[in-house]
């Protein structure tokens, strides 16, 4: 799991959660991965093993990721930059993704120009297919470096500000 707030980081690393989070959870999958303690319901280590969380800023040159997944879900994140930027973090994301794997954005987020990479669902999920190769550039917007990115396509003044985008990244 990643953010760029390490303090929504800290909490989730926590694993606890109170009866109202639960609330909709099948009572035999909350027995299979919670236990109750005087907090709330924390997620059992078992589980908590399979999860890393790191922070991730989706502007930097160099994320903290070194290896692939199977699904990635990054959901309501691009709406806050500009389309150039976009473009770039899905193509980030599919980077990271396994042949086969699946990215998950949000409704609203629509990705354009990687057709060759993806295969669009709906409900705003995308696979990865088997026998893509990153090309060059997906669309004809231009993959501008870090820094011209960090001067020109930081998030949008008018849009609040992101707080915590969530992404999940999940190890094979």
């Amino acid at each position: 799991a990643s953010d760029i707030d390490t303090d929504v980081l800290a909490q989730a690393s926590r694993g606890v959660y109170d009866d109202a989070a639960l609330e909709g959870v099948d009572p035999a999958r909350r027995a299979r991965h919670f236990e109750r303690t005087p907090e709330g319901w924390r997620v059992k280590d078992s589980l908590r093993a399979l999860v890393s969380f790191k922070r991730v800023n989706f502007l930097d040159e160099v994320w903290p990721i070194q290896t692939k997944f199977d699904a990635v879900l990054c959901r309501n994140a691009s709406i806050y930059f500009a389309p150039p930027v976009q473009q770039r973090l899905f193509g980030r994301l599919i980077d990271v993704l396994e042949p086969g794997g699946w990215l998950l954005v949000g409704h609203a987020e629509v990705l354009h120009g990687f057709e060759h990479q993806l295969e669009a669902r709906p409900g705003g999920m995308y696979r990865s297919r088997a026998t893509a190769v990153r090309a060059a550039a997906p669309s004809p917007v231009a993959r501008p470096s870090a820094p011209a990115l960090a001067r020109a396509e930081a998030p949008r003044p008018s849009a609040p500000r992101p707080s915590a985008p969530r992404t999940v990244l999940r190890p094979p």
